[in-house]
């Protein structure tokens, strides 16, 4: 249910809360939701096809110390144009792991003024109209590890801020890939062992719009831009970032007190296609985004909205596995 005694709305306007689930399904949002602070969403305690949020924006709205794993944000065409899938706002010290956000509006994700936050291990993709696009990320000491960014138009993401970008997968962007903050204020990027791969819709800018002030660390990081159905990409090279007019940096700006662990990036793309997103419950969104990917070049779309796909997938009933310890998660 949208709103009322145990529904998500309800449950997230507390603080202070680890929420369950123990039914699978697909919330159909009326208007957007807030979360409170010092809040938990396991989405991994969902049986069945696991929990899909969907027709308006969760944004965190200047909340902190919020946790969100396995679950998928999707907005769809239903929602306000200028509207995103999740919006972490002014919010600060987020995690959000194993996440599918996707359809979003305006961007899949808005993260203006957000710090000390972390996405992995999820997949970002099939922006839809009017902008089509990744993220918009103003933000401040944010990580972006392990993820799937795929059939979005541009900002995979645009990065406006200081922001850690190790072993992301960027595949078939529309006019660009990864996109500098290029404003007069100045901004950091590391940018680690990630790998772009052209497809379909992809022009030849994997990385545009930065500026001067887009001070670049750079390293590891590959492109595979034939298209020939194999990946089999080249380094990229510091003279990539100049054609850009980035300012490239010598060192990391990143010294993180925890720091990211960063795997090869000759191993990423398998990593990735195996573990991002909702994996517990994989869906055939997901899956189909997947498949795509690991046709390196041949498929993959840009889509104006979800009816091109076939929008949201039937839910599959499960009965709950038994939760042994009394935690609410089996």
């Amino acid at each position: 249910a949208d709103d009322g005694p145990g529904s998500f709305r309800e449950a997230v306007s507390h603080s202070d809360e680890t929420i369950v689930f123990k039914v699978s399904g697909v919330i159909h949002l009326k208007s957007n939701v807030t979360l409170s602070s010092n809040l938990t969403l396991a989405g991994q305690s969902a049986p069945g096809s696991g929990i899909t949020v969907a027709g308006a924006k969760v944004t965190m709205n200047g909340g902190t110390n919020i946790i969100i794993r396995y679950m998928r944000f999707r907005g769809g065409i239903a929602e306000s144009p200028g509207a995103s899938s999740l919006q972490l706002g002014n919010a600060s010290h987020v995690m959000l792991d194993h996440l599918s956000i996707e359809w979003g509006r305006w961007d899949n994700i808005q993260a203006e003024g957000n710090s000390y936050s972390t996405l992995q291990n999820s997949i970002i993709g099939e922006g839809i109209v009017p902008q089509r696009f990744g993220c918009l990320c103003e933000s401040d000491y944010t990580t972006f590890s392990h993820n799937l960014w795929i059939d979005n138009k541009s900002r995979n993401p645009k990065g406006k801020g200081h922001i850690q970008y190790i072993n992301n997968v960027v595949y078939n962007w529309g006019v660009d890939g990864y996109v500098g903050g290029h404003s007069a204020a100045d901004r950091w990027a590391d940018l680690i062992g990630n790998y772009f791969i052209k497809g379909p819709d992809s022009s030849d800018a994997f990385i545009g719009e930065f500026a001067k002030t887009d001070h670049t660390y750079q390293a590891g990081n590959l492109l595979d831009d034939n298209k020939n159905g194999k990946l089999d990409g080249r380094p990229v090279t510091q003279a990539d970032f100049e054609r850009v007019k980035a300012t490239i940096e010598q060192q990391p700006f990143a010294k993180p007190d925890v720091p990211v662990h960063i795997d090869p990036v000759e191993k990423i793309v398998g990593e990735i296609a195996s573990q991002s997103g909702d994996t517990l419950c994989r869906d055939a969104v997901d899956t189909r985004l997947v498949n795509d990917l690991l046709t390196f070049g041949v498929k993959g779309k840009l889509i104006a909205d979800e009816s091109e796909v076939g929008g949201l997938p039937p839910a599959v009933e499960e009965k709950a596995a038994a939760d042994s310890d009394g935690d609410g998660i089996p």
